[in-house]
């Protein structure tokens, strides 16, 4: 009978553990730490939690909803503030959505429901 492989995973070195903690510190997205380190954004977020670091809340700051809002009334796509704010697109579409602003339907969507 085969057995598959136990998968292993090489630890992450304690050098850098601590530039991982200081530049997400500094503002450095997990995302971005996970990519620059070759590791999961799971292991990341394991990292900072074992090192006592206090996570960002997630989504869009308070502060810049009206300037969203502004700018997606003005002819702005989700995409486009999406990229400038750095967060993903549903998230724009969610914070407008939860402050009552109507999403303008997609290029190229009918209004047809199907």
């Amino acid at each position: 009978m085969l057995r598959t492989p136990k998968l292993t995973f090489p630890r992450v070195d304690p050098a850098t553990v601590a530039e991982v903690a200081n530049k997400y510190k500094a503002g450095a997205r997990v995302t971005d730490l996970a990519a620059h380190h070759g590791i999961h954004r799971f292991t990341v977020s394991q990292i900072l939690e074992r090192q006592g670091v206090e996570r960002r809340p997630q989504g869009l700051p308070a502060e810049h909803l009206a300037d969203v809002i502004a700018a997606y009334n003005a002819g702005s796509s989700l995409a486009a503030l999406a990229k400038r704010m750095s967060v993903a697109r549903g998230t724009i579409a969610a914070e407008l959505k939860k402050a009552g602003v109507p999403l303008r339907p997609r290029k190229g969507w009918d209004n047809r429901t199907r």
